[in-house]
């Protein structure tokens, strides 16, 4: 049997009335009326470093706690320093999928409105590309010239990067005919070109 009846007893935290058996307070419980309640008192009060709003964080995260909401991170460049290195679990995949769509709200994407992505696809598969395309494979004798592979699949990799020379892309001494394995391995594959400026894509274009 838990105890004879019901003691009346304040919560600690909000004050609320409520009713908690004999024997849990003989053993310290009983102190909140809630879990909510019980984990406001565990919890402390820091600054946000962006808004200067005063939030509430457990102990553990004193330390790393810098912002009050997503917003103030992503207001701080460092959303992508956070989870670098680390593995995504589904809580931090939806919290970056919120932040992808709160990014685009503020007018920070990197999707430029299509513009450059239409430029490019423009100029890829334009007549003009594809004979410079050509023209290295055949300079080069189909043969990547890193590894020396043959028989494999080849890409025209651009020596001077493609959307800072606008001028440079359709001249033949600035194209080398690369495998995909050696192709990433290049200082501008993908995004390791972190310099992409909108003016370089209006550019040139297919002139």
């Amino acid at each position: 049997m838990r105890g004879i009846h019901k003691i009346e007893t304040h919560c600690k935290t909000c004050g609320k009335t409520m009713l908690v058996w004999k024997c849990e307070l003989d053993w310290g419980r009983g102190k909140h009326c809630s879990v909510a309640c019980k984990n406001k008192t565990k919890q402390k009060e820091k600054k946000c470093l962006i808004c200067n709003k005063i939030f509430s964080i457990y102990p553990y995260r004193q330390k790393t706690a810098k912002y009050c909401s997503v917003t103030c991170q992503i207001k701080s460049g460092c959303m992508t320093k956070a989870l670098k290195g680390k593995p995504m679990g589904n809580t931090q995949k939806r919290r970056i999928g919120r932040a992808a769509k709160l990014r685009v709200k503020m007018g920070k994407h990197n999707w430029g409105n299509g513009k450059r992505t239409k430029i490019r696809r423009r100029i890829y598969n334009s007549i003009r590309y594809k004979i410079w395309r050509s023209s290295v494979f055949k300079r080069d004798g189909y043969i990547c010239q890193e590894c020396g592979k043959k028989d494999v699949y080849l890409q025209a990799h651009h020596i001077k990067q493609f959307n800072l020379y606008p001028k440079l892309r359709f001249l033949i001494n600035n194209g080398l005919t690369l495998c995909i394995g050696c192709h990433r391995k290049t200082d501008t594959w993908g995004l390791k070109g972190k310099l992409r400026p909108k003016e370089s894509y209006l550019q040139g274009g297919d002139n």
